[in-house]
């Protein structure tokens, strides 16, 4: 069980009128049982996201994955636990549908929520003669890949200081296993269970496919160095967020344990969302137990 909510921060989809008038409704509700409401919209940045949910209890999303991800990217150093309505289009992370949050609502003011903690990226762009160029977190995955030209790129790839590779691939995704779904599943990377304290290194399309995908500690930092021709080269964060890259950048990326906490109904909701998100497919004559 959660803890007593008082107040919550609503992030509301932007540009999107039925996630503004669902998140208008649900004020009306949230207020009429005494519970403080602060509604902003998911296109603020992070920083004033994280002021918006300073004094919350949690946050209620409304939107799809994107929305979550920025979301749990903004609010990670508040240890605040998220809470998805689904107005996207997948809704893996968004676990309350848009057309019957009410009694989703009540169940959470009853206890029936607990909260889950799951491994966040950091990540850092270390530039030959300067300081750190850049750096950031990540819920998903950071992809380092060619930007508008489909060319592979040529990477050195080593892990907790151990060199492994030198990379002709596509690109190179570093996931959690929460974001294992997304890009790195398409790519040929494993599902992983998303409580588990793990980073997922995939290659795309690696050259005479020789390299398989790893699945590290959390705390085991990747390090990659974009070393040969690699002009047009970009840093991805969670599919949302991208930095242009210069031949010899060196990137670090870690996981950190317990950092993005999300209110969980079913603890089970992992692997039934498997199979209703097409995942993993039943076999013919198969038994579909009820939901």
């Amino acid at each position: 069980m959660h803890k007593p909510i008082s107040s919550l921060l609503l992030i509301i989809k932007e540009h999107h009128a039925p996630a503004r008038e669902t998140g208008q409704a649900m004020s009306l509700w949230l207020r009429a049982r005494g519970v403080d409401t602060i509604s902003v919209s998911s296109r603020r940045d992070g920083d004033a996201l994280a002021e918006a949910g300073r004094h919350a209890d949690a946050a209620l999303v409304l939107g799809g994955d994107g929305a979550m991800l920025g979301a749990a990217r903004a609010l990670a150093d508040l240890s605040i636990p998220l809470l998805g309505v689904n107005f996207g289009k997948v809704g893996f992370l968004a676990e309350v549908p848009a057309e019957d949050w009410r009694p989703w609502l009540e169940a959470l003011f009853a206890g029936e929520f607990h909260e889950e903690r799951h491994t966040a990226l950091v990540w850092r762009v270390l530039r030959p003669g300067a300081d750190t160029a850049a750096s950031g977190r990540a819920v998903n995955d950071v992809v380092v890949a060619r930007g508008q030209v489909a060319r592979a790129v040529s990477l050195d790839l080593s892990v907790d200081g151990v060199f492994l590779s030198r990379l002709r691939c596509d690109g190179l995704i570093v996931s959690t296993p929460l974001g294992a779904t997304a890009y790195s599943a398409s790519s040929g990377g494993p599902l992983a269970f998303p409580t588990l304290d793990a980073h997922i290194v995939t290659a795309v399309s690696p050259f005479a496919g020789a390299f398989p995908p790893l699945v590290l500690p959390a705390a085991t930092p990747v390090t990659l160095t974009a070393s040969g021709d690699n002009d047009d080269v970009h840093l991805t964060v969670d599919g949302q967020e991208s930095l242009p890259l210069k031949t010899g950048d060196l990137i670090e990326v870690r996981g950190v344990p317990g950092v993005v906490p999300l209110l969980v109904r079913d603890p089970r909701w992992y692997l039934r969302r498997l199979g209703r998100r097409g995942f993993i497919l039943p076999g013919p004559g198969h038994y579909a137990p009820p939901r």
